[in-house]
């Protein structure tokens, strides 16, 4: 609930079915019944159970794939993921998602098989084609009752605010960019602020969101417009952020509006005849030279990520030795399985990727302080040698 409030106005109109499998590229007329049809054109049933009695006497691959088809209940919109775990390859096949023409089922079951196998291929050619409009159909049918169920629980969450008298972070600005931008008052209100005003700071400007940089320009209309209430006083507007600190979802922030109003600002200010100051600060008070040449050299060219093309990361702490360890990689694992009932629910369970992860630094962390590691301390000035401790 927390992000259909931060997004109230994604679903302040309403959407309907047709809008919904619009938004996937879907025809209006698309349904379950039609993509099972698409599919399924009859002798489906009679294929298969030839396909289960040939493959479950073959070898172990051929032995998994039966029990999956046998398995099957109906021969509609629920047998399709179970097909396609079958008969089209993987996320990461060369490519991906594709009928498994020629190797499914093995080549002992498809001698068996023999003139059957052409039947097999087309309906293997035909759950591949329909993959995408079932994908579609379902993110569709999630999307269309995610907006019904945002639609009520905004009008509820609305009401009881109003009952209270309460504003939340939201409605501030949504607010304050209303007040600023109503035609009959707007004018009005920004010459009476101007009036107030005389610098203008945005901190951790990366995490600003688009309808808050919307308060902010309105703001500062009058600091570009070349006259305000007080021509007499120079007033400024100082940003500071860094897109490579991003928090993405953080209160809807948009790294790129930081491009957007950096080149709307230079434009405007560049007409009043000041300009725009931009200076990047290339120095790092945290990390060592070696730590961050490998940082310049890993996104070198990559400006989209918020690395300069002119600029690389300079060690205030020049002489600070540091090291990069590289650890092998460790799989993304699926963690579906139901843990003991009284546990949290979004406690991950021990195979899982994270905790994999965490135990393992627990274990180096602990390794190197038993072993007596020793690390560059240069906390009083003169830089030592000192042994690892728990805080490092």
């Amino acid at each position: 609930t927390g992000s259909i409030v931060g997004e109230r106005e994604g679903f302040a109109d309403p959407l309907t079915w047709e809008d919904a499998l619009a938004l996937f590229d879907q025809p209006a007329d698309l349904t379950e019944e039609s993509i099972a049809a698409s599919v399924f054109l009859g002798s489906e049933a009679s294929i298969i159970d030839e396909m289960i009695g040939v493959m479950t006497g073959q070898g172990v691959t051929d032995q998994k794939n039966a029990a999956k088809l046998r398995a099957i209940g109906p021969l509609d919109i629920t047998a399709l993921p179970v097909l396609e775990d079958i008969f089209l390859t993987g996320s990461g096949a060369k490519e991906p998602f594709t009928a498994k023409i020629g190797s499914v089922p093995t080549k002992a079951s498809q001698k068996l098989l023999g003139p059957l196998m052409s039947q097999i291929d087309d309906l293997m050619r035909r759950v591949e084609s329909a993959r995408d409009a079932r994908l579609a159909l379902k993110a569709a049918q999630r999307t269309h009752v995610l907006h019904q169920f945002a639609r009520a629980f905004l009008d509820r969450y609305a009401l009881e605010k109003q009952k209270r008298g309460w504003l939340d972070f939201d409605d501030l600005i949504l607010k304050a960019r209303a007040l600023l931008t109503n035609p009959a008052v707007a004018a009005w209100v920004l010459y009476r602020i101007d009036g107030g005003i005389d610098h203008i700071l945005v901190d951790e400007a990366q995490d600003t969101s688009p309808r808050q940089w919307d308060v902010i320009e309105k703001l500062a209309q009058e600091f570009t417009s070349g006259e305000g209430a007080r021509p007499e006083v120079e007033r400024t507007i100082f940003v500071v952020g860094d897109k490579k600190q991003s928090i993405y979802s953080f209160q809807g922030a948009d790294p790129e509006a930081f491009d957007r109003m950096q080149a709307e600002f230079d434009r405007r200010l560049s007409a009043t005849g000041t300009g725009l100051e931009k200076t990047e600060l290339e120095y790092s008070f945290r990390s060592a030279e070696s730590i961050l040449r490998l940082v310049d050299i890993v996104f070198e060219g990559r400006a989209s990520a918020g690395f300069s093309d002119t600029g690389q990361h300079r060690a205030f702490k020049s002489d600070l030795p540091g090291r990069v360890d590289l650890w092998s990689w460790i799989p993304k694992v699926d963690d579906s399985e139901d843990g003991p009932w009284t546990d949290p629910v979004d406690r991950p369970s021990p195979r899982h990727h994270s905790v994999v992860l965490a135990n393992r630094i627990a274990q180096r962390i602990k390794a190197m302080i038993a072993g007596g590691e020793t690390l560059p301390d240069d906390g009083d000035g003169t830089l030592i040698r000192r042994p690892v401790r728990p805080g490092d």
